[in-house]
Order: structure tokens, then C-alpha cells, then sequence
């Protein structure tokens, strides 16, 4: 992706709980609206990253209000300290839901990754060494070099 297409709102890293959520909202309300997508893929509200769940909070208000068909795709990177598992490098493994989330009216969608892909992923995750610093960041990091990616289908309007 050209870094032409990056857009930046200019809201504080770590601080967007505290942070005015009213802002926020019509901040990704004004991009949703610019973009006119089909397609949203967003945090979950369920991660447990402050800055993760604000924000999939804020879109899923959004898109409650939505009178358009959006099809929309939450992932979950931080959940307790058991997601996912095992946490370590297994790249032939998949990546599931965490079974506390298997049982809530969710629908999981996982998406096979062909090898060029696997491989890209997982240098992609190697390329952010200022996380695999941290022995927390570098198992969480490691765990999601697997064999596939893993969202939640969420329901909005038709």
C-alpha cells in the first residue's frame, strides 16, 4: 500500500480511552463517510488493548447507525493472556478463537494463507524489532505467525 493511502487523525498513542471519544467517533465517522467502503476491518471491542477496544467501540457505534450494508471483520490481537495459543512461534499451527469467545454470539471466519504470504507475514513480524524487545510483545508477536488470520463477522444493517 502506497503511503499515500495512510491516513493519520492525529489522536495520541495509549491515550485514546482517556481521550475525547466524541472526537474520536467523528474523526472515523468522517473517513468512513470519505471512503464510502463496502468493507470495514477494525479491532475488536473485546481486545483488551485500551486503544483496540476505544476504537472498536467507536466504530461499532458508527456502523450501528450505518442505513447501509457494511461488511465488517474484527480481529483480536490482545485477550487475557490465553490468546493465542500456544503462545510462541508455531507457524504450522492455526490460529483459533479464544474458547471464552468460541461460546458468545459470535461467527468466526478464518482465512487460509498460501506459503508466499505465511512468509511475508512473518517477516513482516520480524520487521517490527522495537516489539520483539519486550518478552511479552515477542511471544504475542510470534504467536500470530500461523497458517491462516482469524476474524469475527459482525452484524449490521442490511
Amino acid at each position: 500500500m502506497p503511503e499515500t493511502n495512510l491516513i493519520y487523525l492525529g489522536f495520541p498513542d495509549g491515550k485514546l480511552a482517556l481521550g475525547d471519544q466524541s472526537a474520536l467517533q467523528t474523526a472515523l465517522q468522517m473517513q468512513i463517510d470519505k471512503c464510502n467502503p463496502n468493507i470495514v476491518v477494525y479491532p475488536s471491542p473485546h481486545d483488551y488493548n485500551p486503544d483496540h477496544k476505544t476504537i472498536g467501540m467507536a466504530i461499532e457505534k458508527i456502523l450501528n447507525t450505518e442505513s447501509r450494508h457494511i461488511t465488517t471483520y474484527e480481529y483480536l490481537v490482545h485477550y487475557e493472556l490465553i490468546y493465542p495459543r500456544p503462545r510462541e512461534f508455531a507457524p504450522t499451527d492455526n490460529l483459533l478463537p479464544p474458547k471464552r469467545l468460541s461460546n458468545v454470539d459470535m461467527d468466526w471466519l478464518r482465512f487460509n494463507l498460501s506459503s508466499s504470504v505465511e512468509n511475508c507475514k512473518e517477516g513482516a513480524v520480524f520487521a517490527y524489532q522495537s516489539q520483539l524487545h519486550s518478552p511479552e510483545l515477542d511471544g504475542l508477536m510470534h504467536s500470530f505467525i500461523r497458517k491462516n488470520e482469524l476474524f469475527s463477522i459482525s452484524k449490521f444493517s442490511d
